[in-house]
Protein backbone atom coordinates (compact mmCIF):
# COMPACT_ATOMS: atom_id res chain seq x y z
CA UNK A 1 0.00 0.00 0.00
CA UNK A 2 1.10 3.37 -0.90
CA UNK A 3 -0.24 6.19 1.01
CA UNK A 4 0.29 9.94 2.68
CA UNK A 5 2.77 10.80 -0.64
CA UNK A 6 3.54 13.95 -1.31
CA UNK A 7 4.99 14.62 -4.44
CA UNK A 8 6.31 17.56 -6.40
CA UNK A 9 8.37 17.27 -9.47
CA UNK A 10 9.43 20.02 -12.30
CA UNK A 11 11.28 19.59 -15.51
CA UNK A 12 15.05 18.45 -15.59
CA UNK A 13 17.10 19.68 -17.85
CA UNK A 14 17.53 16.57 -20.83
CA UNK A 15 13.64 16.80 -20.18
CA UNK A 16 12.76 13.23 -19.13
CA UNK A 17 9.57 11.13 -18.91
CA UNK A 18 8.10 12.36 -15.57
CA UNK A 19 6.03 9.96 -13.22
CA UNK A 20 4.44 10.90 -9.76
CA UNK A 21 3.77 7.25 -8.97
CA UNK A 22 5.05 4.35 -11.64
CA UNK A 23 3.03 0.81 -10.51
CA UNK A 24 4.74 -1.97 -12.26
CA UNK A 25 3.85 -4.77 -9.76
CA UNK A 26 3.44 -7.94 -10.24
CA UNK A 27 -0.28 -9.21 -11.84
CA UNK A 28 -0.74 -11.50 -8.73
CA UNK A 29 -0.76 -8.49 -6.32
CA UNK A 30 -3.23 -6.52 -4.19
CA UNK A 31 -1.99 -2.55 -4.52
CA UNK A 32 -4.05 0.38 -2.56
CA UNK A 33 -2.86 3.97 -3.18
CA UNK A 34 -4.74 6.05 -1.13
CA UNK A 35 -4.37 9.62 -0.09
CA UNK A 36 -1.27 11.11 -2.46
CA UNK A 37 -1.06 14.33 -3.36
CA UNK A 38 1.14 14.35 -6.91
CA UNK A 39 2.17 17.74 -8.73
CA UNK A 40 4.07 17.95 -11.78
CA UNK A 41 5.19 21.08 -13.30
CA UNK A 42 7.62 22.85 -15.39
CA UNK A 43 8.19 22.08 -19.30
CA UNK A 44 9.83 20.03 -21.92
CA UNK A 45 11.82 20.88 -24.49
CA UNK A 46 11.13 16.98 -25.89
CA UNK A 47 8.23 16.33 -27.78
CA UNK A 48 7.96 12.66 -27.23
CA UNK A 49 8.62 13.31 -23.57
CA UNK A 50 5.59 12.04 -21.82
CA UNK A 51 4.34 12.95 -17.40
CA UNK A 52 2.21 10.96 -15.41
CA UNK A 53 0.99 12.25 -12.10
CA UNK A 54 -0.35 7.78 -12.17
CA UNK A 55 1.06 5.14 -14.46
CA UNK A 56 -0.24 1.72 -13.97
CA UNK A 57 1.71 -0.59 -16.28
CA UNK A 58 0.53 -4.19 -15.72
CA UNK A 59 -3.10 -5.79 -14.65
CA UNK A 60 -2.81 -6.35 -10.96
CA UNK A 61 -5.77 -5.53 -8.45
CA UNK A 62 -5.56 -2.21 -7.53
CA UNK A 63 -7.74 0.12 -5.41
CA UNK A 64 -6.92 4.18 -6.12
CA UNK A 65 -8.96 6.29 -4.06
CA UNK A 66 -9.04 10.05 -2.59
CA UNK A 67 -5.71 10.86 -4.49
CA UNK A 68 -5.05 14.21 -6.13
CA UNK A 69 -2.74 13.58 -9.48
CA UNK A 70 -2.11 17.09 -10.64
CA UNK A 71 -0.18 17.32 -13.66
CA UNK A 72 0.53 21.13 -15.30
CA UNK A 73 3.65 20.31 -17.10
CA UNK A 74 4.03 22.30 -20.42
CA UNK A 75 5.73 21.07 -23.39
CA UNK A 76 5.94 20.59 -27.09
CA UNK A 77 2.66 19.47 -29.18
CA UNK A 78 2.63 15.61 -29.73
CA UNK A 79 3.56 14.67 -25.86
CA UNK A 80 1.00 13.80 -23.28
CA UNK A 81 0.35 15.51 -20.11
CA UNK A 82 -1.56 13.06 -18.15
CA UNK A 83 -2.91 12.42 -15.01
CA UNK A 84 -3.57 8.52 -14.73
CA UNK A 85 -2.55 5.88 -17.52
CA UNK A 86 -4.10 2.72 -16.51
CA UNK A 87 -2.51 -0.07 -19.44
CA UNK A 88 -5.79 -2.05 -19.01
CA UNK A 89 -9.51 -1.68 -17.09
CA UNK A 90 -9.11 -5.13 -15.47
CA UNK A 91 -8.77 -5.30 -11.75
CA UNK A 92 -9.10 -1.25 -11.13
CA UNK A 93 -10.74 0.15 -8.84
CA UNK A 94 -11.00 3.88 -8.57
CA UNK A 95 -13.14 6.91 -6.93
CA UNK A 96 -13.25 10.37 -5.19
CA UNK A 97 -9.74 11.15 -7.02
CA UNK A 98 -8.90 14.43 -8.63
CA UNK A 99 -7.59 14.40 -11.69
CA UNK A 100 -6.10 17.78 -13.62
CA UNK A 101 -4.30 17.58 -16.70
CA UNK A 102 -4.81 17.48 -20.33
CA UNK A 103 -5.37 14.27 -20.69
CA UNK A 104 -7.20 13.40 -17.82
CA UNK A 105 -6.81 9.89 -18.61
CA UNK A 106 -5.48 7.07 -20.93
CA UNK A 107 -6.54 3.52 -21.01
CA UNK A 108 -6.70 0.82 -23.50
CA UNK A 109 -9.19 2.70 -25.74
CA UNK A 110 -7.41 5.48 -26.05
CA UNK A 111 -6.83 9.15 -24.91
CA UNK A 112 -9.70 10.86 -22.34
CA UNK A 113 -10.03 14.85 -21.48
CA UNK A 114 -13.26 14.88 -20.19
CA UNK A 115 -14.10 13.45 -17.09
CA UNK A 116 -17.66 11.87 -17.85
CA UNK A 117 -16.19 10.70 -21.03
CA UNK A 118 -13.42 8.89 -18.62
CA UNK A 119 -15.64 7.10 -16.56
CA UNK A 120 -17.50 6.11 -18.68
CA UNK A 121 -14.61 4.32 -20.45
CA UNK A 122 -13.62 2.84 -17.44
CA UNK A 123 -16.65 2.41 -15.18
CA UNK A 124 -14.53 4.10 -12.51
CA UNK A 125 -13.77 7.51 -11.06
CA UNK A 126 -18.20 8.23 -10.51
CA UNK A 127 -17.78 10.69 -7.44
CA UNK A 128 -14.14 12.00 -9.30
CA UNK A 129 -13.05 15.67 -9.70
CA UNK A 130 -11.30 17.86 -12.64
CA UNK A 131 -10.35 20.73 -10.28
CA UNK A 132 -7.56 22.52 -9.38
CA UNK A 133 -6.52 21.34 -6.20
CA UNK A 134 -4.97 24.57 -5.28
CA UNK A 135 -1.69 23.51 -3.38
CA UNK A 136 -0.50 26.37 -1.35
CA UNK A 137 2.49 25.92 -4.08
CA UNK A 138 4.30 24.32 -6.16
CA UNK A 139 6.75 22.90 -3.36
CA UNK A 140 4.15 23.05 -0.51
CA UNK A 141 1.03 20.47 -1.27
CA UNK A 142 -1.04 21.58 1.90
CA UNK A 143 -4.38 22.75 0.66
CA UNK A 144 -5.73 26.26 0.54
CA UNK A 145 -8.73 26.85 2.45
CA UNK A 146 -10.36 27.52 -0.68
CA UNK A 147 -9.22 24.20 -2.23
CA UNK A 148 -12.52 22.21 -4.07
CA UNK A 149 -11.26 19.41 -2.68
CA UNK A 150 -11.50 19.69 0.78
CA UNK A 151 -14.24 17.38 2.53
CA UNK A 152 -14.63 15.44 -0.99
CA UNK A 153 -13.36 12.21 -0.07
CA UNK A 154 -16.79 10.72 1.38
CA UNK A 155 -17.28 9.80 4.59
CA UNK A 156 -15.08 6.27 4.80
CA UNK A 157 -11.71 6.98 6.60
CA UNK A 158 -9.34 4.88 5.02
CA UNK A 159 -6.25 6.28 6.19
CA UNK A 160 -7.06 7.76 9.89
CA UNK A 161 -4.38 10.71 9.76
CA UNK A 162 -2.64 12.73 7.52
CA UNK A 163 0.95 13.11 5.86
CA UNK A 164 1.50 16.04 9.41
CA UNK A 165 0.03 13.28 11.67
CA UNK A 166 -3.70 15.38 12.10
CA UNK A 167 -6.40 13.38 12.23
CA UNK A 168 -8.86 13.16 9.11
CA UNK A 169 -12.09 14.62 9.58
CA UNK A 170 -15.11 13.76 8.12
CA UNK A 171 -15.92 13.86 5.34
CA UNK A 172 -12.25 13.30 4.43
CA UNK A 173 -10.35 15.48 1.79
CA UNK A 174 -9.33 14.47 -1.03
CA UNK A 175 -5.17 13.92 -1.28
CA UNK A 176 -2.11 13.82 1.34
CA UNK A 177 -3.44 16.70 3.45
CA UNK A 178 -6.41 17.47 5.40
CA UNK A 179 -7.64 20.78 6.18
CA UNK A 180 -7.72 21.49 9.74
CA UNK A 181 -9.10 24.54 10.60
CA UNK A 182 -8.19 25.59 14.20
CA UNK A 183 -10.11 28.63 16.03
CA UNK A 184 -8.28 30.70 18.37
CA UNK A 185 -9.55 32.96 20.47
CA UNK A 186 -7.55 36.68 20.54
CA UNK A 187 -10.68 38.20 22.72
CA UNK A 188 -13.81 37.47 23.63
CA UNK A 189 -15.48 39.32 19.92
CA UNK A 190 -12.79 37.96 17.57
CA UNK A 191 -12.13 34.36 16.58
CA UNK A 192 -9.24 34.16 13.83
CA UNK A 193 -8.97 30.48 11.91
CA UNK A 194 -6.06 29.37 10.49
CA UNK A 195 -4.60 25.91 8.92
CA UNK A 196 -1.72 24.77 10.90
CA UNK A 197 -0.40 27.66 11.51
CA UNK A 198 1.30 29.61 14.43
CA UNK A 199 -0.28 32.57 15.51
CA UNK A 200 1.45 34.99 18.32
CA UNK A 201 -1.17 35.82 20.83
CA UNK A 202 -1.27 38.48 23.06
CA UNK A 203 -3.14 38.38 26.58
CA UNK A 204 -6.38 40.67 26.61
CA UNK A 205 -6.09 43.85 29.02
Amino acid sequence: MLQQYDFSRRKCATSPQIYGIFDYSSVSSNDNFYHNSINIFGGTTVSNNHSYAFFRGIGNIIKVKDNIFYNKRLGATGYYQIGVYNSTPSGWSADRNDLWASTLGYCSTGAYTVLANWIMATSQDANSKNVAPLYVSDSNLHLQATSPVISQGGTTILIPADYDGDPRSVPVDIGADDYIIKSIILSQEKTLTSDLAFIPILSPK
